[in-house]
């Protein structure tokens, strides 16, 4: 089976290098300072990947899991939808693409596999208004 892995792997990995675009996912751990006037939020580096990926806008078609999230408020119409290649993802995770940085959507990361292993990933992705990184 993990031929048929393999094989995914590969057709997707062409995919994405064919027609995607170059991203890279950082990935932060958050602490908070509760001490002072304005909480102050310092991010971390913690984890970085550069990978290849198809970002889409969020289309919202009638009957679809994206018309449900956007109905209870979960997605906007502006949230974009980004797919990559098997990532191992967990916290806190900005996106950079071109001069943007995503913030990844509560619960917005979906994976799929074969024989327990992820093939590909669909992030949920919104403009993140979090300020420099600097």
């Amino acid at each position: 089976m993990s031929d048929i892995k393999t094989i995914l792997d590969k057709g997707i990995s062409k995919i994405f290098g064919d027609g995607g675009l170059s991203t890279s996912i950082n990935i932060y751990s958050y602490t908070f300072d509760s001490g002072t006037y304005d909480d102050v939020t310092t991010k971390t580096l913690t984890g970085s990947n550069t990978i290849s990926g198809l970002m889409f806008p969020i289309k919202g078609s009638q009957g679809s899991s994206e018309a449900m999230l956007l109905n209870e408020g979960k997605l906007l119409m502006n949230d974009s939808v980004l797919y990559t290649g098997s990532v191992n993802v967990s916290g806190n995770i900005l996106i950079d693409i071109g001069s943007e940085i995503y913030s990844v959507i509560p619960d917005g990361i979906h994976s799929w596999g074969v024989n327990g292993s992820t093939v590909y990933n669909k992030f949920y992705i919104r403009v993140s208004n979090t300020g420099s990184l600097f």
